[in-house]
Formats: structure tokens, sequence, C-alpha cells
């Protein structure tokens, strides 16, 4: 998984442990695991962010379930995929509502007020 993001120039920000009998070999993992120890900012990120991350997936295990009883890989993929879809839509639906919600305030507390101007002479 880092090959594929450093490939892609993606900066991982993972902190990687290593215990007196077993160091990190692989060379992936070394280099980020310099870049955590090496770099204030980086931790900073790691530390400052991870919640927002982790607060949304669990939002979703809620939301959804965290189990898909299935044990074909590809078919459990799809389920993943079809719930992030439809939490996207749900919030987007939030959103609009909300938005909608607050113009129709805004338009009924100016006709009530007697604030609106007309187009007539």
């Amino acid at each position: 998984m880092i090959s594929y993001f450093e490939e892609r120039r993606i900066k991982c920000v993972i902190p990687i442990s290593e215990t007196i009998r077993q160091g990190v070999r692989n060379a992936y993992r070394k280099l980020v695991k310099g870049r955590y120890e090496d770099e204030k900012h980086y931790r900073k990120i790691y530390k400052h962010g991870r919640y927002k991350i982790e607060q949304l997936f669990g939002n979703i295990k809620l939301t959804w379930g965290d189990k898909d009883r299935t044990r074909i890989y590809e078919l459990a993929r799809l389920f993943v995929m079809v719930g992030f879809i439809l939490w996207n839509l749900m919030v987007l639906l939030k959103l609009s509502f909300s938005v909608f919600s607050y113009m129709h305030y805004r338009i009924v507390v100016v006709y009530l007020s007697g604030n609106f101007q007309t187009f007539s002479k």
C-alpha cells in the first residue's frame, strides 16, 4: 500500500514502530518511518487530522454496519463502494435541504417584515 502511494508521489505519514527484536526492513517502511520521525510538520498533520478521517469511517460504519456477510471479495468491495456513494448522496441531500430551508426562511422573514421591493411603479 505504501509503495502504491509513493509511486504516485503522495507522501505517506504513518507512525511505524520497531521493537527490540524486530526492526523495519522494507525500504518503503523505512522511508515513511524516517519521514514521520524527522519532520515535525508531518507528525503534526497526522495527529491533528487523523480524527477527521477516523470519524468519517466511524459514522459510515454506524450507518451501514461494519460487516458484509459475504465471502466473495469483489462483492464485498462493491458493497463498500455503494455504501460510500450512498453516504455521499445522503450528505449532499442534507446540505441541499438545509440551504433551501435557509433561503425559504429568509424569504418569509423579508416578506413579513415588509422590506421587500417589487418591480411595479
